[in-house]
């Protein structure tokens, strides 16, 4: 039961990330045809890992509230169905986790998918790779999203329903920014191995990266663990 309520609650999430993020790609990052191969595959590449990097931040639900998406009818404050939500036979902890589980799979779905979307209509992204590679960079991208999707959900147990998205997006963004402007160790760089740093581009795993954002995705469910086992509503 928590499972279909929650993908009722998150298919449309689904579909805006999977037209948007596709359409972003093939019409943004479309080749031109008098770039290099390995310049058009760095276009590609990095125009998809932007794309990637909001996934997670669109699919890390509201919590265990049930605020409607991208704030269509949303309201600053508790949203009405929290209430019957909270009222389940069922403890918060659980309500989070089957959230939480079920919006990480809707994120592998979605990032398998786009590849592949990617793989088959922009071929030139091909060029100097195999389908190995690709599978660990599917791996590689899914496993960095993950930390990404940890931070979210802190902000989705502490922000307004209203505000998640937008807040969410703007924290991203700095921390993007951070990797130009900043000095980020490259085994915290959990942005890089989604684009230049990917196995298509360096033909190796990013061990490190992954290790971090792995531990940043399960601090960031811990601590929205207790967020709302302690939080009033």
């Amino acid at each position: 039961m928590l499972w279909l309520k929650g993908w009722l609650e998150t298919r449309s999430r689904v579909v805006f990330a999977l037209l948007w993020t596709s359409s972003y790609v093939l019409l943004m990052a479309a080749p031109g045809r008098a770039a290099k191969s390995s310049e058009q595959q760095g276009i590609v590449l990095s125009m998809l890992a932007l794309g990637f990097v909001f996934i997670p931040v669109w699919l890390a639900g509201s919590g265990i509230r049930t605020q409607q998406p991208f704030g269509f009818g949303s309201t600053k404050g508790l949203h009405g169905s929290t209430l019957f939500t909270l009222s389940l036979p069922v403890s918060r902890a659980r309500l989070l986790l089957v959230r939480a589980a079920l919006g990480l799979l809707e994120m592998v779905g979605l990032i398998v998918v786009l590849t592949s979307i990617v793989w088959i209509f922009l071929p030139v992204v091909r060029t100097g790779t195999h389908p190995g590679e690709w599978l660990l960079y599917v791996m590689t991208v899914s496993v960095c999203a993950s930390g990404i999707y940890g931070l979210t959900m802190i902000a989705a147990t502490l922000v307004d329903d209203a505000w998640i998205i937008p807040f969410s997006t703007v924290a991203i963004i700095l921390l993007w920014m951070l990797q130009f402007f900043g000095d980020v160790p490259p085994w915290a760089n959990i942005y890089r191995p989604m684009a230049q740093g990917s196995p298509l581009v360096t033909h190796s795993v990013p061990w490190a990266p992954m290790a971090a954002a792995l531990v940043v995705g399960a601090a960031g469910l811990l601590v929205s663990l207790r967020i709302v086992q302690r939080q009033e509503y």
